[in-house]
This record gives structure tokens, sequence and C-alpha cells, in this order.
């Protein structure tokens, strides 16, 4: 695809409010991005909400995991491969009725995504499980927090489920390496 990136098109004007790190990143994309990282991984304590991480492909637990993220369009697509350790992580993303969908193996999550000087923030308005829509007292949520400083960004990110609590969360710092 030619043009401006996923992320840009999603964001409009308020793109260019994050810092740069971030917007260089996003802008690359259509070439090929990638980052490096650590983060620390932590799973809920609940035995349901661990087996609910497993099924949905999350990354295991532990501290002072490597990170490796390559970012690749794939026509109006995003793919975003990551690797966490020796776990492997792959997702979609594209714009639908003005909102980032990511699909997750049989998940498809819907965001709202508002973006400033600091960076982005996310958050999972809708969830499906193998194209059903899942309703909201059940459904899965995502917060995502991704902060940017001069060379690198910090990422927050928290998976939760209704009753559950804490499904999956991680935090760490990514710096671009293209």
């Amino acid at each position: 695809m030619t043009g401006p990136c996923l992320y840009r098109r999603l964001l409009g004007s308020d793109f260019d409010r994050m810092p740069e790190v971030l917007r260089r990143f996003h802008d690359s994309v259509g070439g090929g991005a990638s980052a490096t990282g650590v983060v620390r991984v932590r799973r809920g304590s609940r035995a349901l909400a661990r087996a609910l991480a497993r099924t949905l492909r999350l990354p295991p637990e532990g501290d002072g995991v490597a990170v490796m993220l390559r970012v690749t369009e794939v026509a109006e697509h995003e793919r975003w491969e990551r690797t966490f350790g020796s776990w492997r992580w792959e997702t979609r993303q594209w714009l639908e009725g003005g909102r980032l969908i990511e699909r997750m193996g049989a998940a498809k999550f819907v965001f709202d995504i508002a973006a400033d000087e600091r960076g982005m923030r996310f958050r999972s308005v809708r969830v499906a499980w193998l194209g059903v829509p899942v309703p909201r007292g059940i459904a899965v949520e995502v917060e995502g927090n991704v902060r940017g400083f001069d060379t690198e960004w910090e990422i927050a990110v928290v998976v939760r489920a209704p009753r559950l609590g804490v499904i999956t969360s991680y935090e760490g710092r990514i710096t671009p390496t293209s």
C-alpha cells in the first residue's frame, strides 16, 4: 500500500502530536519496522485466568524477557510479529469504521485509541470470538499505554476479564532498530 501509514490514517492530526520516536516507527512500517526491548510479563493469579491466557496465546510470565517486534505492511493490514523470549505471537491490525481492529487467533478486538504529546492510549471496546460478538459483561478487555521518549518508548499493557481480573500484563521499554 502507498500513502500514509495505518496509525497516521487512524489518528489524523493527533498522530503529529506524538513523540517523534513513535511517529518515525509507524511511518516506517511500509518498509518494515523493527524494535527490541525488555519487558516484565505477569499472569493472573487465578487458575481460570491463567487458562484463558494460554487459550488466547498470550506470552508466558517472566522478568527481563527479551522482546523483538517486527511490523510489516500487507495490503491494507499490518502484521505485528512479537517474540517474548522464545514465545512467538503474531497479530494483524487494520482500520474499520474509524477504529483499530486487531485479530489475535480466533479473537478480534476493536480498539479506541487516543494520542497526544506523551504517546498513545489503547482501550478495547468490543471483542468477537470466532466471529461471534462476546457480550460486554464477559468480554476480555485490553488497555495499553505507549509513552515515547527520545530514542525509545515505554509500554504497559493489561488484559483482564470481568470476575477474573488480570489475565496477563506486560510492561517495559522498547527501542526501534530500523
